[in-house]
């Protein structure tokens, strides 16, 4: 129905444009206003008068005075700004409106050699009492909305959201992987920054679990930005996935509960509650998650040391059970229309347990067997976090002039007890005898304390300046302590030698500052920020310490000029940061795989990488296209080395070495066949270099990596609709090796029920079971093929209900469905 009236009132207002245009010379001599000189250029931005947000796709027509007549007009975008160019010499009356609000109407514009520019700040619009509620605007958004600065993913457009996670909606993304593991990379690199509402998503390390945990129909969209300004951390390589959570706008009570269930198996459940007055503005949601999926994983190894070589397969399967609870409670204090006072606290929880039975198998160069062993693993893990946050804004007259700052606390703690039992085995691999048994206790207590405040001032029509601080506060322990069984005594005893404690502890203060300008067509920004790091880390058994201590400035630039109305390039730059995580710097050695240990460097160093970006973005009718170039230059590159003794035992530590480049396109295209059928494609063509010394290792890798994406979403009659995802990942060099193509395909079917109150969704992941994973990697002393699979294939049925007031009393949403500007998420916008 929105849809309807929407394209009712875009179709009204063309034909009065065209209806209403002169066609001649008028009686009495007057000239044909086609005829006259075009020099006038008409600016502006339109907001609702009691909320002061912007207004998206309003219209704007200029009558002729004289003539009486629409001569030319247009609509707000996106942030409800228009411009009006080639306006004829002439005098006229400028009409704004949009339906459920009063017409407003502005006399007195002259165009001619004197005055030929006009500029209007913050036309306000007064809603119509006598319309609100009388229509019902709704238009499904764009599964993919392509903007100049990010791609925005509007999660309600992705079939099966009421049983997915954040995770599985990232899979669909373009720009976007996640490989078996849930690691989600972005253009070929894993340090992406993952944000929620705008702020780092809790416990920095695990920040793909945390996705894995988020409900997707508790996101309201997410956004994918590769070049962020000099306002926001720089911390990952490939820029920042932001995950702005639901918050209604919508006064009185509503809400919503879903559920849905898998043949993994598993299922889920949940309630969004939300009430709001002229003051107060209270929300709350909880939702939970159970899942048993089944995991294998095969390795194949040839060693080769001086003229003896081996062969060692490693084969494991098991099972991963957990449970999952995600939630947040809060409220808005709206004090009076200059100020808002927020409170929120976020938790998680998710506990799960494992089992695995590995296989270990040695053989000599003539495939002869030399011993074999078996290592049983049972894994119980407990992870929570808790995020308190107290957040205000101050808005000056002009909204877009503010100033608001919050601080954020954020407390986790994840903690896992394993149990091993290895023993020798036969050749049938039935165990003869117990080799090994432990315990292995490990846990990590993270404690982050973030403050932050943000200015924003535009101080002209074209000219606003940002400038702000932020400092980050963060805390680590990480504990192990392993206990080995005494046969003899029949109990376990502490095993000194591979316990440990690592305590780190990283303060990150910054300062930034924007400068943003527009002339006519041209528009940039420019920023810089400088951030100063201290990092102190320890082993507290052994009291060895570890320091390193940085200044960093981090610049910005991005510029966009309009082509034409619907066509625009631009032109990006930024400076950017990938720190070592704790699990990369804890220089303690992790026996928990007697033949996969790990170990970190706590000497390595940050990476620094510079970004370029140009893009370019054309929207038809029924079309949009987007494409862009995109360079990155990496120093001190932290890369993960593997190194194989004669013992077969794998050595997995980090490194710096010396530079990576990557230089790629990607194009993205929406077709819009017809009204009820529309599709993405995505595709991303790159290539990257890596080439250095560290670590006493010599690493020179080339590669072309590719992949490509189809979403095809069609709506049927009677309230069905039907999504299908296809991806395909072309093969991927990394340093030691390369990564097999990845193909896999879903379809979801949805119908809305009970006057569209109601949605039933069936979904079918992995159609084909073709997701699995497969490396081959090699240097001097191995060679070795590594396959992995999780469980992946799945019918997921699932339900959702709305009830309450659904109805915003004081505007219609535009579009894309959005009020807009109200920084809740955090604004990436130039």
């Amino acid at each position: 129905m929105k849809k309807f009236f929407l394209a009712i009132t875009l179709f009204i207002f063309g034909v009065q444009l065209y209806a209403q245009r002169p066609t001649g010379t008028r009686s009495g001599g007057n000239r044909n206003p086609d005829n006259l000189p075009k020099i006038g250029v008409i600016s502006g931005k339109v907001i609702d008068a009691t909320t002061n947000e912007p207004m998206p796709y309003a219209s704007v027509a200029l009558i002729s005075v004289r003539t009486e007549k629409a001569v030319t007009g247009g609509l707000t975008d996106d942030r409800g700004t228009f411009l009006i160019e080639e306006v004829p010499v002439g005098a006229y009356t400028m009409e704004v409106s949009f339906i459920g609000y009063q017409k407003l109407v502005i006399k007195d514009i002259k165009i001619n050699r004197e005055k030929s520019n006009y500029s209007f700040t913050n036309l306000k619009l007064e809603a119509d009492a006598s319309q609100l509620g009388a229509v019902e605007l709704i238009e499904r958004k764009d599964f993919i909305e392509t903007q100049i600065d990010k791609k925005v993913v509007n999660v309600d457009e992705f079939q099966g959201a009421e049983s997915a996670t954040a995770t599985e909606v990232l899979e669909t993304v373009p720009s976007v992987e996640v490989d078996i593991d849930g690691n989600v990379s972005v253009r070929g690199s894993q340090t992406v920054r993952i944000l929620i509402d705008g702020k780092p998503a809790g416990i920095t390390d695990d920040a793909s679990s945390i996705l894995d945990q988020i409900p997707a129909n508790a996101i309201e969209k997410i956004e994918i930005v590769t070049n962020p300004s000099a306002k926001y951390d720089p911390d990952g390589v490939s820029g920042i996935i932001n995950v702005i959570m639901k918050k209604n706008n919508i006064k009185g009570y509503h809400g919503s509960v879903n559920a849905g269930v898998s043949s993994f198996p598993g299922y889920n459940g949940g309630v969004n509650l939300n009430y709001r007055n002229n003051k107060l503005n209270f929300f709350g949601n909880y939702n939970y998650r159970y899942d048993d999926r089944f995991r294998e994983r095969e390795t194949s190894t040839i060693n080769s040391f001086g003229d003896t070589t081996t062969v060692f397969n490693q084969s494991s399967d098991g099972n991963r059970e957990g449970a999952s609870h995600v939630g947040k409670v809060g409220m808005d204090w709206y004090i009076n229309k200059n100020n808002t006072l927020g409170v929120y606290a976020n938790f998680n929880y998710r506990n799960d347990d494992q089992n695995s039975d590995e296989k270990y198998l040695n053989y000599d160069v003539n495939n002869n067997p030399e011993d074999f062993s078996t290592l049983n693993s049972t894994r119980d893990r407990e992870r929570y976090g808790i995020d308190y946050n107290l957040n205000y804004k101050h808005t000056f007259t002009n909204p877009q002039h503010y100033l608001e700052g919050y601080a954020n606390y954020t407390i986790g703690d994840g903690s896992s007890t394993t149990q091993t039992l290895q023993a020798d085995t036969d050749f049938d691999l039935v165990p003869q005898n117990i080799t090994d048994q432990r315990l292995n206790y490990n846990e990590n207590i993270n404690d982050i304390l973030t403050i932050a405040l943000d200015y924003s001032n535009p101080i002209t029509d074209k000219t606003k300046i940002e400038f702000g601080s932020k400092a980050i506060l963060r805390t680590l322990n990480n504990e192990v302590l392993v206990q080995d069984y005494d046969f003899n005594e029949g109990i376990y005893v502490v095993n000194t030698n591979q316990s440990n404690n690592f305590e780190y502890k990283e303060d990150v203060y910054a300062v930034y500052g924007i400068l943003a300008q527009q002339y006519e067509k041209l528009s940039y920004q420019v920023g810089l920020r400088a951030e100063a790091a201290f990092t102190d880390s320890k082993l507290i058994d052994t009291d060895e310490t570890f320091e390193n201590d940085y200044v960093s400035l981090f610049p910005s630039i991005h510029t966009a000029y309009k082509i034409a109305e619907k066509q625009e390039v631009s032109l990006n730059y930024s400076r950017r940061i990938n720190r070592p995580g704790t699990r990369e710097l804890n220089p303690f050695t992790d026996y928990s795989d007697p033949f996969n240990i790990h170990t970190g460097n706590p000497f390595l160093k940050p990476e620094y990488v510079n970004s370029f970006e140009a893009g370019y973005s054309k929207f038809w009718d029924k079309m949009n296209l987007s494409a862009s170039l995109y360079y990155r230059i990496s120093t001190d590159n932290i890369q993960r080395i593997a190194k194989v003794d004669e013992n077969n035992v794998t050595t997995l530590t980090y490194a710096n070495f010396g530079e990576s480049q990557t230089f790629g396109t990607e194009l993205t295209l929406m077709n819009k066949f017809t009204k009820n059928w529309n599709m993405l494609t995505s595709g991303t063509l790159y290539q990257n270099k890596l080439s250095g010394s560290g670590d006493n290792s010599q690493l020179s890798n080339e590669a072309i990596n590719w992949s490509l994406r189809l979403t095809n979403t069609i709506t049927l009659p009677k309230e069905y609709s039907v999504q299908l995802n296809l991806r395909y990942f072309g093969p991927r060099n990394i340093p030691q090796g390369k990564i097999e193509p990845i193909f896999t395909t879903d379809v979801s079917l949805k119908k809305s029920i009970w006057d569209k109150k109601g949605t039933i969704s069936l979904r079918v992941s992995d159609i084909f079971n073709t997701r699995e994973f497969n490396l081959q990697s090699s240097d001097a002393t191995f060679i070795r093929d590594l396959y992995g699979k999780r469980q992946s294939q799945a019918v997921t049925l699932s339900f959702t209900y709305n009830f309450g007031n659904l109805k915003d009393d004081k505007r219609k949403k535009g579009r894309n469905g959005e009020r807009g500007g109200d920084g809740d998420g955090g604004d990436f916008e130039m």
